[in-house]
């Protein structure tokens, strides 16, 4: 009847925002553990005075292996010049840090998030960038570290969250700061383009509503 049917749609809505809530969670934790490790080797490259040493080389090898999503991991000096880059060969900040910005970030260093795009032959990937103040006794900083999320990686957290909880046909889509998506387990969804929440609520039932996550690059926190 109606009031058996009301309450299974309590029930299950309460299970969604749960799993969303879960998710949220998980996300954060793994954005500051980020932060944690790439804090470490901050201080470390800062003590080396960013030169590359044995030590400084293992550690990034280390973080990079706790953490495999971070794809690649730059020092560079006040002038933007790479110092150290692991590992070698893939580019990605070469090609997708915009300098526009780095005299604000000079101006006002902190740790920082931004969404950017790796441009590959035929493909284009959404990353999220890291970056972090080397510091120095003296001045604002030493130099810059910068760290390159793969954004996918993200993509595992809200799907085990989905299977654990046993949540049937839910979607979740990972959005930016201005509504684009990054990434969803909804396979029309076309990357980078505007996630339109008017056609999804009227397109869809509430069970198939969307569940959708946002990345901002103005702060450090997802």
């Amino acid at each position: 009847n109606g009031w058996q049917w009301h309450r299974q749609v309590l029930q299950e809505i309460k299970r969604d925002l749960t799993a969303l809530s879960n998710v949220s969670i998980d996300l954060r934790l793994l954005h500051q553990q980020h932060i944690q490790a790439l804090q470490e080797l901050a201080k470390l490259a800062a003590l080396t005075k960013l030169r590359v040493s044995p030590l400084l080389e293992q550690q990034v090898q280390f973080t990079r292996s706790l953490y495999p999503e971070l794809l690649e991991i730059t020092l560079t000096d006040t002038a933007g010049i790479p110092q150290y880059t692991y590992p070698q060969g893939l580019n990605i900040h070469a090609t997708v840090w915009d300098n526009s910005q780095w005299q604000q970030f000079l101006n006002t260093p902190k740790e920082l998030t931004f969404n950017c795009i790796r441009h590959q032959i035929g493909s284009a990937t959404p990353l999220l960038g890291y970056v972090l103040p080397i510091p120095q006794e003296e001045g604002p900083m030493r130099g810059v570290l910068f760290a390159y999320l793969d954004i996918k990686v993200l993509a595992t957290s809200y799907q085990l969250h989905a299977l654990h909880t046993n949540i049937q046909n839910a979607q979740f889509t990972l959005t930016d700061e201005q509504g684009l998506v990054l990434n969803s387990t909804r396979s029309e969804l076309k990357l980078f383009t505007p996630y339109d929440t008017d056609q999804d609520t009227a397109s869809q039932t509430w069970r198939h509503s969307r569940t959708d996550l946002r990345l901002s690059p103005t702060d450090s926190h997802i």
